[in-house]
């Protein structure tokens, strides 16, 4: 099921502020290009060498740089997207391991940690206008209770079942 669809759907059971909510958090979990992808499969990558740093550029236009270990990224990475996005954090054995930052070109921002190349553990997410998310995710899905604040201080509750809300 689309973003969309989803958003109409939870429209129609919940109503307009919660189907907020929910868009922006299926619209934040979208991965970019480039993400846990090796480098060697990577179009253009001007690497070639078993070790030191590597500059990979996306056939859009993106560039990714960072230090590359018997021919995988691992160290810290920063993945600039033709769209304007950006994406900080550090591989391990070409797969996301510790805290990442990710910014969107409409102004959405994620931070929280990668596992082995899935999200887990706690994330914040901050939409355009300023409604933060904070919860769980688990196996790279959003999975417990997600807390939402609102601008105006307003906080509601969402509950996250292998990635589906409840």
């Amino acid at each position: 099921m689309t973003p969309k669809r989803a958003e109409d759907r939870f429209r129609r059971a919940f109503g307009t502020a919660l189907s907020l909510v929910l868009a922006v958090l299926l619209a934040g979990c979208a991965s970019l290009p480039g993400e846990d992808t090796p480098i060697a499969s990577h179009p253009r990558s001007t690497s070639g060498e078993a070790g030191g740093y590597a500059t990979v550029r996306f056939p859009d236009g993106g560039v990714a740089r960072g230090p590359v270990v018997d021919g995988k990224r691992h160290g810290y990475w920063t993945e600039r997207f033709a769209d304007g996005s950006l994406q900080e954090g550090p591989y391990v054995q070409d797969r996301r391991h510790g805290r990442w930052f990710l910014k969107y070109r409409d102004g959405r921002v994620q931070e929280g940690p990668f596992v082995a190349g899935q999200r887990y553990g706690e994330w914040t997410l901050t939409s355009p206008r300023g409604v933060l998310f904070h919860g769980p995710y688990v196996d790279g899905r959003q999975h417990g209770l997600w807390t939402v604040i609102f601008p105006n201080g307003t906080r509601d509750q969402m509950l996250f079942v292998n990635g589906a809300p409840r």
